[in-house]
């Protein structure tokens, strides 16, 4: 009994070792092209793994330890993916269908569309997808990074600001380098920031001059098309996409020297200057630096004044064996003027509702959208509310009509002033000596208040101080600047589109290929901006303030009919264009300024 237990132990042992063998096996093979052609880094992976491999040279793979009821998946880029179970196969050669509908895929391109495979100029195609990823306050940043021969500069960093497009460098230097916009067809006359790049289907680029030579003179900068998202066919979708972040500076500010530093190396400055450049020795030099280091940092009249170690005088303040401030010295303020103007928290958030349903002979869309951001400059933003509906029917076999309109509404604050202005808060803020106090002090260092209890600003003049004079930048103070000069706008944009077309969809239909559209598209901006310049301190203080009010109007509108006759015979293809275009853009501008304001005006 023992002997036949033993036998029946050894067959099942047998048995078990060898299904736990036949569960996994290697698998080797070859990919190649429906031509016989290897494909050279074709991915094998086995479905549902991370376990995978490409092909080599010779398009060969070999894969070990694969389970026997595994699905190999086996994909490369213009090709259709191929998926074939294992089983108990050893070897396995896949041959790769072309993905026709990739390569022969269309792209918008003048005044119509075109097959990938048979455009002969030069242009790149982004998807909406690609420029949703990125949730930014105007198109023109979306898609930075994602063309090649395309500059894109973000300009001067204003919340909702349109960045700068070069296309394949500056055609002209005196002339304007920005690209033509066209939007569904029609060149665009709006405001970039009017439009949501949630509503955009696809952006093309057109490069070349061979690409935009339809456009004429308006193309010679490059052309971007932009075409807007359509109500899609099965059944209605209804969605929400919305996001929150915080915006933060992306270059790191420079290493400045703390309030310490400077006026140490201040000292030392004056030190080297009277012993290297009028010969006094070492003792002497330390002397006089310390007896200059007043008038060097507070001004001719009541240096004291801007000595932030309050239990020394200037004269005393260093310890001329060694240079440095005195251990014991207690400094009564250490303010950083770039911290003071800087939100590094600024918040950005986005909302988005979209509708859209269609049928074979009809569909439509229709999205709100709101978007905010906050600038990492304090008192700066941009927000913008936006609607859009479009609808397309095919409402005969020889008759198809369209529309869509864009309405947008923006608000923003922003910082007026530019280049090495003093006025320009980030410039003053950044060169601004780390000594000087953000907020009014008295001779104690103590701050001074308002009637209300607030803080006040040090503008580095006696007039306001009572004291002394800031020997750089007197009158001015960057917080200041941002709270009591303002600068705002808003904006309403309205874009709408419409066609017509007449032409059969039957292919049997004698004149097949021959369509008649007319297209017609309006673009109408009203910009409504204000500034107010302090009438105490800043550039206007000697005017006694300035009010500015600007308001612009533009209407354009085009008018296009194309005749068209598109036809493919076997191999061979026709595509015909003939076409007529109006266009009339009227332009409205009114300015009024007003100067020695009385005070509380700020709109």
């Amino acid at each position: 009994m023992n002997k036949i237990a033993a036998i029946l132990w050894c067959i099942l042992s047998l048995a078990w070792t060898t299904a736990s063998w036949a569960q996994n096996v290697a698998v080797s093979g070859k990919v190649t092209g429906a031509n016989g052609e290897a494909i050279i880094g074709a991915n094998v992976l086995v479905e549902g793994t991370t376990q995978g491999i490409t092909t080599n040279v010779d398009g060969d793979y070999t894969l070990t330890n694969v389970p026997a009821n595994a699905t190999l998946v086996v994909s490369y880029l213009g090709y259709k993916t191929e998926k074939i179970p294992v089983g108990n196969k050893t070897r396995i050669d896949v041959t790769l269908r072309e993905d026709t509908a990739e390569i022969e895929g269309v792209m918008v391109v003048a005044y119509g569309t075109a097959k990938k495979e048979s455009f002969t100029g030069s242009a790149a195609v982004v998807k909406g997808g690609e420029l949703q990823k990125r949730v930014v306050g105007n198109v023109t940043k979306s898609f930075e990074g994602t063309v090649a021969g395309v500059q894109v500069a973000s300009g001067g960093g204003q919340p909702g600001e349109a960045a700068s497009v070069i296309i394949r460098g500056i055609g002209s230097v005196n002339a304007s380098a920005t690209p033509l916009y066209v939007v569904d067809g029609i060149p665009f006359d709006g405001s970039l920031s009017a439009i949501n790049p949630a509503d955009i289907e696809t952006m093309t680029v057109l490069k070349d001059a061979s690409a935009g030579a339809l456009y004429g003179a308006r193309g010679a900068n490059g052309v971007i098309v932009i075409t807007t998202k359509k109500g899609k066919k099965d059944k209605i979708r209804i969605s929400y996409k919305g996001n929150v972040g915080i915006a933060s500076r992306a270059i790191p500010r420079y290493d400045l020297v703390d309030m310490k530093d400077y006026v140490e190396m201040s000292y030392e400055a004056l030190r080297n200057s009277a012993q290297y450049g009028t010969g006094m020795d070492f003792e002497g030099a330390s002397r006089y630096a310390a007896a200059n280091l007043g008038q060097q940092i507070g001004g001719l009249k009541n240096p004291e004044y801007y000595n932030p170690y309050k239990n020394y005088t200037w004269e005393t303040l260093i310890d001329q064996s060694t240079g440095k401030i005195r251990s014991d010295a207690k400094a009564a303020w250490n303010e950083n003027w770039l911290d003071e103007i800087s939100d590094n928290s600024a918040i950005r958030t986005e909302h988005i509702v979209s509708v859209n349903d269609g049928s074979e002979r009809a569909n439509y869309v229709a999205s709100l959208g709101y978007y905010m951001e906050d600038g990492i400059l304090q008192n700066t933003d941009f927000s913008r509310y936006t609607g859009r509906v479009g609808a397309d029917s095919q409402a005969k076999s020889w008759l198809k009509i369209g529309m869509n309109a864009n309405f947008a509404h923006s608000e923003s604050s922003y910082q007026s002033f530019e280049d090495a202005s003093t006025s320009n808060v980030w410039y003053t803020a950044q060169f601004m000596a780390p000594v000087y106090p953000v907020y009014l002090k008295d001779m104690a260092g103590n701050n001074v208040r308002d009637a209300d209890g607030r803080l006040q600003y040090e503008y580095g003049s006696e007039d306001d101080n009572g004291y002394a004079n800031r020997p750089s930048a007197q009158g001015f103070n960057s917080k200041a600047e941002l709270y009591n000069n303002k600068a705002y706008y808003t904006r309403n944009s309205l874009s709408a589109r419409s066609y017509i077309t007449f032409g059969t969809v039957r292919e049997e239909a004698r004149l097949y290929g021959l369509k008649l559209t007319m297209n017609f598209g309006t673009d109408y901006t009203d910009y409504q901006r204000t500034l107010v310049y302090d009438k105490e301190h800043g550039n206007a203080a000697q005017q006694g303030g300035r009010l500015s009010k600007t308001n612009t109007r533009t209407l354009s509108y085009t008018f296009n009919q194309l005749l068209t006759y598109d036809r493919t015979f076997g191999d061979h293809s026709l595509n015909l264009l003939a076409g007529h275009e109006y266009y009339r853009y009227k332009y409205n501008y009114a300015l009024g300024e007003k100067t020695g304001i009385v005070g509380g005006i700020d709109s």
